[in-house]
């Protein structure tokens, strides 16, 4: 597991160290750094599971515009620390976009990893088989979603995640238990037609785009979590897992983490919204779900300003037993508080 990251100069970040657990949450205002902080372990992984011939770059832009505005410096440093593959890490030098890695990991310990982002498709009435058909991923966008479905359906996956002790263990059963948990009645069922090089997913016999987004939004995220641990490192990296989900659904969904990572997963996740954490919370607080204090780890990301311009602070928030927190920093977990003032 990862248990170290260190940013210096990268996009809002000018020098920060943050401590990263099995679960870590990363909340904040728009544009304040949350998903740097994945976009940064996303890099680091990608290079070395492509057999270190490519960097994935957030958003595919430049390294330029990579680096911290209110640093003067002409690099980026990205280190990641594991108990697993020991310290690398990865400078940019901007003037002739080099790129220079230290460290290494041998090819046994790279730990299998899926990064779902927040620019994930929303319904699709045909998706697009995966093009390696013995590769299995579910793609950043959830773009492959249906075909990885259909390649594990028969998986057994861990007990704990069993939405009903009465369900069957296998993956695409548990899936419909959640959706179902999340959206009572919802039933996801598929059909392939590899000659197409095409799925056709429906909800109840309903197309995608007649349900809305959220089931599509949350189907890739669903299917990641549920998925066994590797025998290596299993690392989750989410984006906005509350996209589209009514409370009650985001709630479940900060449940389904919760038990996730108490299988030995590790989930970093960026998100805006209070019932995940509260949920989470409750998670820590409840012994049934067998996830500890210990385990978890918030951080509020906060704009802050120099004379160079604005740069990000990490703000580290523990949980106690209880569910307690350790702190409530401006802006975090308060606005339906201050929103509650206003009409009393």
């Amino acid at each position: 597991m990862i248990n170290k990251l260190e940013l210096i100069n990268f996009k809002s970040f000018l020098n920060a160290s943050l401590e990263i657990k099995p679960l870590t949450v990363l909340g904040g205002l728009n544009s304040s750094g949350k998903s740097t902080v994945i976009q940064a372990i996303n890099m680091i992984l990608s290079y070395y599971k492509n057999q270190k011939q490519s960097v994935a770059l957030p958003d595919h832009v430049s390294p330029r515009l990579q680096k911290s505005k209110s640093s003067k410096d002409n690099y980026f440093m990205i280190s990641m620390q594991s108990d697993s593959f020991g310290v690398i890490d990865l400078r940019v030098n901007i003037d002739v976009e080099s790129y220079t890695f230290t460290g290494s990991i041998q090819e046994a310990k790279i730990p299998n990893f899926q990064y779902i982002s927040a620019d994930r498709l929303g319904p699709q009435n045909i998706l697009e088989l995966n093009p390696e058909y013995k590769t299995v991923e579910i793609g950043t966008k959830g773009e492959y979603i249906i075909d990885y479905i259909d390649k594990n359906r028969n998986m057994n996956i861990n007990e704990k995640l069993i939405r009903d002790s009465k369900e069957d263990p296998r993956l695409l059963e548990n899936i419909n238990a959640w959706l179902q948990y999340i959206s009572p009645g919802i039933l996801l069922d598929y059909e392939i037609k590899r000659d197409r090089n095409a799925s056709y997913p429906n909800y109840n016999n309903i197309y995608p785009t007649e349900t809305g987004f959220g089931l599509s939004y949350t189907l890739p995220m669903i299917a990641a979590l549920l998925v066994p641990v590797q025998e290596n490192d299993s690392i989750l990296l989410i984006e906005n897992p509350e996209g589209h989900l009514h409370p009650k659904g985001q709630a479940a969904m900060g449940e389904l983490i919760a038990l996730t990572v108490s299988t030995g997963k590790q989930v970093i996740l960026e998100t805006h919204s209070d019932h995940i954490i509260n949920s989470i919370r409750v998670s820590v607080r409840e012994s049934k779900i067998n996830i500890n204090k210990e385990d978890v780890i918030l951080f509020f990301c906060n704009r802050e300003r120099n004379d160079s311009g604005h740069y990000t602070t990490a703000i580290p928030i523990e949980i106690d037993e209880n569910g307690t927190l350790s702190g409530y920093p401006d802006n975090f977990l308060d606005e339906w508080s201050n929103q509650l003032s206003r009409l009393i």
